[in-house]
């Protein structure tokens, strides 16, 4: 059933659940989220034709820098004509087998493997400044929600700790509608292609590049933890696959504060509807 705005679900998901135990059967609500949502975490160029639009344009450029990376190479030309005709299918290819332990023949993997990493990260790179022309649209939707989620959890962390007093009615809501229960989650966790990840990661840290480009199982975490300096402020934290990074939302280093943080977040985050720029293709 779908969330109303400021009813507690608990006592009802209590009752059913005592319930259903007898008879050892689960109960739990179900949230449907729209197809908006698709725009936050697989936004890509099928629900995008403006993004399409955009790489499409950039395409040329892009095989031109793989294409001169493939000559610096001593690679067989069998294997550099592969690079030739289609680099971004046969590194999709070599990049499969090498994730699924699957030996290719000829050695093709061990020889191929590395300049496929380099070729991703040229086009990362590219399709990261092509964002500038586009606003950030890519990221647009999960960058608002790391805003207002951090808002949230500074303003919660304030109350609880008796430093402000507010009205229910001017708390701040979770950023995303959930199911009953989840009115104040302790995390979020979500799940993304590699290379919407890149775009993600690039938007928050920018200055380092030297995570790139992302295969399967990365993760990018963002913590938040009781501020050293600040009885007032949470800290804020970013790993890449496991490593601190400086982010450029922290003024280039590896923390900050939440509040600072999530300015820095307001400011760079463009006042444009995501659905209507992307069907506008003029």
């Amino acid at each position: 059933m779908p969330p109303v705005d400021g009813f507690d679900f608990r006592p009802w998901v209590d009752e059913k659940g005592l319930e259903a135990l007898p008879f050892q059967t689960t109960i739990f609500p179900i949230q449907m989220n729209g197809w908006s949502y698709d725009y936050m975490l697989a936004l890509d160029d099928d629900n995008c034709p403006k993004r399409k639009q955009a790489r499409e344009a950039a395409k040329s450029n892009i095989d031109e820098l793989v294409q001169a990376e493939v000559q610096k190479t001593s690679l067989a030309d069998n294997i550099k004509a592969f690079f030739k005709h289609d680099w971004d299918g046969f590194c999709d290819y070599v990049t499969w087998a090498y994730t699924e332990s699957v030996e290719l023949q000829d050695s093709m993997q061990d020889r191929a493997f590395a300049t496929c990493q380099a070729c991703r990260k040229i086009q990362a790179q590219q399709y990261y400044k092509l964002e500038s022309d586009l606003k950030g649209l890519s990221t647009q939707q999960l960058r608002t929600h790391l805003k207002n989620q951090t808002q949230k959890w500074l303003q919660k962390f304030q109350v609880d700790n008796g430093q402000i007093t507010l009205n229910q009615k001017d708390r701040r809501k979770t950023s995303l509608e959930g199911t009953a229960g989840t009115e104040n989650p302790q995390y979020f966790m979500f799940w993304t292609n590699e290379r919407l990840l890149e775009m993600i990661s690039q938007s928050l840290v920018e200055a380092d590049d030297s995570f790139l480009p992302l295969g399967p199982s990365s993760t990018v975490v963002i913590e938040f933890t009781a501020s050293a300096s600040s009885k007032t402020d949470l800290d804020v934290g970013i790993y890449v696959n496991d490593v601190r990074v400086k982010s450029k939302l922290c003024d280039f280093k590896d923390s900050c504060l939440a509040s600072a943080f999530a300015a820095s977040l307001d400011a760079a985050i463009a006042d444009q509807d995501v659905g209507k720029v992307c069907q506008d293709t003029k």
